[in-house]
């Protein structure tokens, strides 16, 4: 949970570290009245009595998640200041963190220790190996480069927008395209890229999806046509390489790759 005011005392710091006196001529001050304002003048009622919530902010409210992004901001400078020194890899979504390391175990668990009494409201857990889920793209180090694929949690029920539901037809073809990108996209080799593409056939067939199926087969096809690798390990075009990005990366080969579906599907509005 946020701590209210150091919050906003947060915020004010993020804002004069990036050079801002102003936003869209609104000084900071009256940025931090505001924000003060929205932060705890927050009220519900329970059982006939009135309360206001005295630490966070609003489930849901825009306001609160930058803030909380800011925040975490705030939070991390130390941890990435110490894997910049040794050129690793960070990144984070929100509370998520995802970073490499090549220091021993012993190292890293120390580290983290360190990082869980930088705030008394921000406790982390923990998962070190050699493959690590982060969010919805599972990584692996393989002899020294980093390898992706598409995760799927376990416990996840392969649902989507049922087909035969009443939404417009460009809520069917998002659900399509954004499947396609994402295996492209996270799919380092071709046989990674297959297996997702059969983990979306059966995906789609669950959901009524019945006419994406053929459209499903071409993308297979004209990526197996692909005439670049002939092996299964090979890199798929078009995909990040987060250890040797290439001098020139394929021409969006994702968004090709998705048109030329869609265009297959027929989906009408």
């Amino acid at each position: 949970m946020l701590p209210q005011e150091e919050s906003l005392d947060i915020l004010i710091e993020f804002l004069v570290q990036h050079g801002y006196q102003k936003v869209q001529n609104i000084p900071i001050d009256i940025i931090r009245k505001l924000a003060l304002i929205v932060i705890k003048e927050n009220v519900f009622v329970y059982e006939k009595k009135f309360y206001r919530q005295v630490i966070g902010g609003a489930m849901g409210s825009a306001f609160t998640l930058t803030l909380a992004n800011i925040f975490m901001w705030k939070w991390q400078r130390q941890l990435v200041r110490r894997l910049e020194v040794s050129n690793e890899i960070y990144g984070r979504y929100v509370d998520d963190i995802f970073f490499t390391s090549n220091d021993s175990l012993e190292s890293i668990d120390q580290m983290l220790d360190e990082a869980n009494n930088f705030h008394p409201n921000i406790k982390l857990v923990r998962q070190i190996g050699r493959s690590v889920p982060f969010l919805d793209v599972f990584i692996q180090n393989s002899k020294g480069a980093l390898k992706t694929s598409v995760y799927h949690k376990e416990a996840a029920e392969p649902y989507v927008v049922p087909f035969g539901s009443d939404h417009p037809g460009h809520v069917f073809r998002n659900t399509v395209d954004t499947a396609i990108t994402r295996a492209v996209r996270y799919s380092t080799t071709l046989l990674e890229f297959k297996e997702e593409i059969r983990q979306m056939k059966l995906m789609f067939l669950y959901n009524g999806f019945l006419h994406t199926l053929s459209g499903l087969s071409v993308i297979y096809q004209s990526i197996e046509q692909i005439p670049i690798h002939s092996h299964q390990n090979s890199p798929l075009p078009g995909t990040i390489r987060l250890i040797v990005p290439t001098a020139n990366p394929p021409e969006s080969t994702h968004t090709h790759i998705s048109s030329y579906f869609l265009n297959d599907t027929k989906i009408q509005n």
